[in-house]
């Protein structure tokens, strides 16, 4: 778990350390948007006691994410 917690943590920061050279990137935009979007959905459905769509919905949303986060890493180291 603390694993999984402190990868997170550095995705963010690596994320907003790309995105303060470059605030115009369409795809960091697209990255912190579904960041921001899962932290939302995860508050309202804790906050809603939904703990089973929780389950459902939002297990498979932040390797979809990282996947998309180093993909705009490779594009950028190649470019």
């Amino acid at each position: 778990m603390l694993s999984t917690i402190l990868t997170g943590i550095f995705q963010i920061v690596i994320g907003l350390k790309m995105y303060v050279h470059e605030p115009h990137d369409k795809n960091l935009q697209t990255y912190f948007a579904s960041v921001l979007l899962f932290f939302v959905s995860l508050i309202i459905i804790c906050k809603m006691g939904l703990y089973d769509l929780l389950n459902y919905i939002l297990f498979g949303i932040p390797p979809v994410i990282a996947i998309y986060l180093s993909l705009i890493i490779y594009e950028k180291a190649y470019q």
